[in-house]
């Protein structure tokens, strides 16, 4: 993931109220995050739950991740058991996939500091862009809390974009930067920033690094908070790194669906 931000350990913080060159960069060593980054990874789904209950104090079954904010470590909670994944974690390379998923939304939540949360098109679709590097066969999917995740059934995304694509059922990138919940996101909709992704993913890591930069810099010298207007943000920041707007952007990746899937 450093490779993809374009940062080494040197350029974070050993702690808060440390500035480089002028620019916030978080409050600790690990990525802006004072404490590192934890994976705990348990047997049985009874076993999760109690711990959750204990020491998160959640009430939801299932994997989850967390943030404690005593030690700023964020954490992912799993258990290969899963009745929530229907135990299909048994297997090493679903299991594998699925912790790429979370742990790249802890990255990215952690990168630069944990003070807010990016639209959900970027979280959910960088998650799903990485874990589909290990296993196209094994998707995850965030769920709101007292909300179900939208799994759909076939692992075959390319097939599924083309097929919205030419029923004209295709989500525009100007609806999808506007969710804010997980739970706005339908399967077609998981698809669909996925596909997003897929495609400015092409475009290198230094714009992803620019771009991501700039969302999660939003934090003043005085340490205030700039970050009310993110979808604006988010498009301002993708006409200066990509060189694109939503409708660009839609027409460009649809011309690259054409040509690659």
């Amino acid at each position: 993931m450093q490779y993809w931000l374009g940062v080494r350990d040197e350029d974070f913080p050993d702690g808060p109220a440390q500035r480089f060159a002028g620019e916030y960069r978080g409050e600790g060593p690990f990525l802006g995050q004072r404490g590192k980054y934890l994976t705990l990874i348990f047997q049985a789904d009874t076993t999760l739950t109690d711990y959750l209950r204990s020491f998160v104090g959640s009430q939801s079954a299932g994997s989850q991740r967390w943030n404690f904010r005593e030690v700023d470590s964020l954490l992912y909670a799993v258990a290969v058991e899963s009745n929530e994944e229907g135990h299909r974690l048994r297997d090493d390379t679903a299991l594998h996939a699925n912790l790429v998923f979370a742990t790249t939304h802890n990255l990215i939540d952690g990168y630069r500091h944990y003070n807010y949360n990016l639209p959900v098109w970027i979280r959910e679709g960088l998650a799903h862009y990485f874990e589909r590097l290990i296993s196209e066969q094994d998707n995850t999917f965030t769920k709101d809390e007292g909300s179900g995740a939208a799994m759909g059934k076939t692992w075959r995304w390319k097939k599924k974009v083309k097929e919205l694509l030419a029923k004209g059922q295709m989500v525009s990138f100007s609806e999808l930067m506007t969710w804010r919940e997980f739970g706005q996101i339908d399967f077609a909709g998981h698809v669909a920033i996925w596909s997003r992704w897929d495609y400015l993913m092409t475009l290198g890591p230094a714009k992803l690094a620019a771009y991501l930069g700039k969302l999660k810099g939003l934090i003043s010298m005085d340490g205030q908070q700039r970050s009310e207007k993110l979808v604006d943000s988010s498009r301002t920041f993708l006409r200066e790194v990509y060189g694109l707007n939503p409708l660009t952007l839609d027409a460009r990746w649809k011309e690259w669906v054409k040509a690659n899937y």
